[in-house]
């Protein structure tokens, strides 16, 4: 799958406005990608990739077309402008994201991970792995 860029998001209509609320979703903002950190961790993944700190966002804001509430977006990209991750807060709390991995599982062989899911809503977070099988003659 080819890797997926993205170009900087426009300017925001109301620079206060998501200046605020990038300042509001810090702290769980940094406890979604600490999670996807500490899975990486578990796997024995961390010394191969690297999440990104919240610092590194490029943020955006959207209104959610199904609750038209507030959604701010986190896009994480590398160095060489490869997307890394997004992460979602929504207007009800709730926050989702993806951080990609794209490595072979160290436990479970013929498993690829995809990326690492990341959820929460009111401190708690969770995560699970999205796997791929490998086609039988990579794995």
């Amino acid at each position: 799958m080819p890797a997926e860029t993205h170009p900087a998001p426009a300017a925001s209509a109301n620079p206060g406005a998501l200046a605020a609320a990038i300042l509001a979703a810090a702290p769980a903002g940094e406890r979604l990608l600490a999670s996807a950190g500490e899975r990486l961790t578990q796997l024995g993944l961390a010394g191969r990739l690297r999440v990104p700190l919240w610092t590194q966002g490029r943020f955006s804001q959207h209104t959610d077309p199904a609750s038209g509430r507030p959604t701010l977006r986190a896009d994480f990209f590398s160095a060489g402008g490869q997307r890394k991750g997004h992460l979602l807060f929504h207007g009800d709390g709730s926050h989702y994201g993806e951080i990609e991995v794209g490595l072979t599982h160290p436990t479970l062989p013929g498993w690829w991970i995809e990326v690492i899911e990341i959820w929460g809503r009111d401190g708690t977070v969770k995560n699970d792995l999205r796997l791929l099988a490998l086609p039988a003659e990579e794995a």
